[in-house]
């Protein structure tokens, strides 16, 4: 037997909704309910959910075949912090992975720029001596915590409580594959899902932009057909750009006929860009998925653009297409209000930001 609950949530969910029944259960209640006069179905279940937080308990809003709401209470059980030590760990090893690839990266610049004749396009890149890793261990870790900052912003905002992100180490080039936050609150409804998803990339977008700015005026070119002579004879690979990347390298005027060796910062903004688009690919838990989940109701949808997902990741790296592809079958946790649906102005601004910044950041083939 169970022990009966005050009826605090009783008068909590009375307090919102029409109580047309009540069943107790074990751990909690069944509410069979109708929306009060005059009141917004979405806002009443959000301070519903407020209120009952306070008594550790949390519900579940649902509509029943025949048309009714059914919102069901239960006890909490709060998930144990995240211990800080594993967040400094990853973090540590992200840092020595990053700094590989940096190390690779500078070595190589350097070699290209002191036994090549190239050209500076600023007194920026002609002043400055980018061979060291830290031109891009520095600018990318500057994006990726940004993108962060971005995901701890909106959850403050929705009044939740974030734990220290997990760094997620990867081979080179790029030598990291972003972070993640663990959360502890349960997303409300669909408009949180959308901002908790949206926050991190268009807040890391910034950043990489003006990362690559610098990076492109620090950059030194070289003639085309010496560019295709070093790549034949040395094995040097041109790389796919995002879209946005070659827009400013075409604001910036490069000489015609010329090929960009990319500084330690520039690639820095490169990568930002890759990571960016890769994480709003539209699959399971990725910031994509998230967004994704909010605009499309249909289950099969999501799972077909998942799918699209796990075949773009693949023209760019197959370990990236592996991790795509276990987010896009890991099934995403519904919010609390499975019943309202997205708001009108994130289904229209919210959704064109979210084309354009996947479009700007998408690699064209070369």
């Amino acid at each position: 037997m169970f022990e009966p609950l005050f009826d605090d949530p009783i008068r909590a969910v009375s307090k919102h909704f029409n109580v047309v029944e009540i069943r107790e259960v074990s751990g909690g209640y069944d509410f069979l309910v109708t929306p009060l006069p005059g009141s917004d179905l979405k806002q009443e279940f959000r301070h519903l959910v407020e209120d009952l937080d306070e008594l550790d308990m949390l519900p579940k809003l649902l509509r029943t075949r025949e048309g009714a709401y059914l919102i069901l209470v239960r006890r909490v059980r709060r998930p144990s912090p995240l211990a800080a030590w594993k967040s400094l760990l990853s973090l540590a090893v992200s840092v020595a992975t990053v700094w590989i690839s940096g190390w690779m990266l500078s070595s190589s610049f350097r070699d290209l720029v002191t036994r090549v004749d190239v050209q500076f396009i600023s007194e920026l890149g002609r002043s400055m001596k980018l061979i060291d890793p830290i031109f891009f261990v520095i600018p990318l870790f500057a994006i990726l915590g940004v993108h962060e900052l971005g995901h701890m912003m909106a959850t403050r905002w929705w009044g939740g409580d974030w734990e220290p992100p997990i760094f997620i180490p990867g081979p080179p080039p790029l030598g990291t594959f972003g972070a993640v936050i663990r959360s502890a609150k349960v997303p409300v409804n669909r408009d949180e899902v959308f901002d908790m998803g949206i926050s991190g990339p268009l807040s890391g977008f910034i950043p990489a932009v003006a990362v690559t700015v610098v990076g492109l005026l620090t950059s030194p070119v070289l003639p085309s057909e010496v560019a295709a002579q070093l790549a034949k004879e040395e094995g040097l690979q041109f790389v796919p750009t995002p879209l946005l990347f070659g827009l400013i390298q075409r604001g910036l005027s490069f000489p015609e006929g010329t090929a960009i060796i990319m500084s330690p910062i520039a690639f820095a903004g490169w990568a930002g860009l890759i990571l960016t688009f890769l994480n709003l690919l539209p699959a399971g838990q990725l910031d994509g998925g998230h967004v994704i989940y909010a605009l499309v109701p249909s289950g099969r949808v999501r799972a077909a653009l998942g799918m699209l997902a796990v075949l773009v990741a693949m023209i760019y790296s197959p370990f990236m297409a592996l991790l795509v592809a276990l987010f896009t079958f890991t099934r995403h946790p519904p919010p609390l209000d499975e019943v309202s649906s997205l708001s009108t102005s994130r289904k229209i601004v919210g959704s064109l930001v979210y084309l354009a910044v996947l479009l700007l950041t998408a690699p064209l083939p070369i």
